[in-house]
């Protein structure tokens, strides 16, 4: 429903919750455009108010929905990178999560893969109870969920 997480998302590990974002109008942006993505970042900002009983994950994963029921690495993680490129760890000082997508969306824009979202899920889900309540999508808030995409157009 894309009606609802505009204020708040959530992340609940050992089977609970993902969320499931759509980067499908990146295509419409850049139609008919030459361009080169120089970086692109998916950031999540942790606004849960229980912290103390509740601890934010160290990091959380990204996975491409492939639309036939499958999952699979988004290009940039670190398993094909390192952590330090990919991102994905709980900076405490700004609260954020910081994914870099580069190269997922260079794909999504200029190769024309299709778009089935990328699920955002609690890194060991399935060992680590720690929750993520983090701000939603409505741009009114300063710190919702966005895709800060830096780009040249030749």
């Amino acid at each position: 429903d894309r009606t609802m997480g505009t204020q708040e998302l959530y992340l609940q590990p050992t089977g609970g919750i993902k969320t499931h974002v759509s980067l499908s109008k990146l295509s419409d942006i850049f139609q008919d455009q030459k361009v080169i993505i120089n970086k692109a970042e998916l950031v999540l900002t942790n606004i849960s108010e229980d912290d103390s009983y509740f601890f934010a994950p160290y990091n959380v994963a990204l996975q491409v929905d492939n639309g036939d029921g499958t999952y699979s690495y988004v290009p940039d993680d670190a398993i094909f990178t390192n952590t330090d490129y990919f991102g994905g760890i709980y900076n405490e000082n700004s609260k954020e999560y910081r994914f870099r997508i580069t190269n997922y969306v260079q794909k999504l824009v200029k190769n024309g893969i299709t778009d089935n979202g990328i699920n955002i899920l609690v890194s060991g889900a399935g060992v680590r109870a720690n929750r993520l309540i983090f701000r939603g999508t409505d741009p009114t808030y300063d710190d919702h969920l966005r895709l800060d995409v830096y780009y040249t157009t030749y």
